[in-house]
């Protein structure tokens, strides 16, 4: 059968919702990990899997890691450009280490980052594509619970106005 653990990954981290706000990363990390452990080792009829979910360390190395295979990065607080930087720092280093990446936005988010980080990262896979029949994934999901409304509706707004611009050049 069919088995698309990342998908599963990304379906369980959306559902997520951290017991509190904590001070620090670590705590992100520590209640995700249970989480993920909990909702992607659940019995079911059509799956038996198990799957190994830990805290990574090591300065070329996610916070958690599910299977050996996908990477999870935790940023809290991306307010910053330079946190941005880092963001992207550390994907080239993890883009040799994990066959999938997923950056996790937790405590508060500038949605202005928030929007540089997915451009920024976009440009990267651009670059670095790799266009093999399984190819690397990539995905930002963003947990700032406060601006995860600003944010949808900025996001659309730049769509129409991108579109429209596009017409009227013809």
């Amino acid at each position: 059968m069919f088995d698309d653990l990342f998908g599963d990954t990304i379906g369980a981290i959306n559902r997520w919702t951290p017991e509190k706000n904590y001070r620090k990363e670590d705590g992100y990390r520590d209640d995700l990990i249970q989480y993920l452990r909990e909702r992607l080792n659940q019995e079911s009829p059509f799956s038996n899997r198990k799957v190994t979910i830990q805290p990574e360390s090591g300065r070329s190395l996610c916070d958690i890691v599910v299977d050996r295979s996908i990477g999870i990065e935790l940023k809290k607080d991306l307010k910053e450009k330079a946190k941005v930087d880092r963001a992207l720092g550390q994907l080239h280093r993890y883009w040799g280490q994990y066959h999938d990446i997923i950056i996790v936005l937790v405590g508060n988010t500038d949605p202005n980052k928030y929007d540089d980080l997915r451009e920024q990262i976009s440009d990267f896979v651009d670059r670095n594509g790799d266009y093999s029949f399984n190819p690397k994934k990539i995905r930002v999901i963003d947990k700032t619970p406060k601006n995860r409304k600003k944010r949808t509706k900025t996001s659309q707004n730049r769509t129409q106005m991108g579109s429209s611009k596009k017409r009227s050049k013809r």
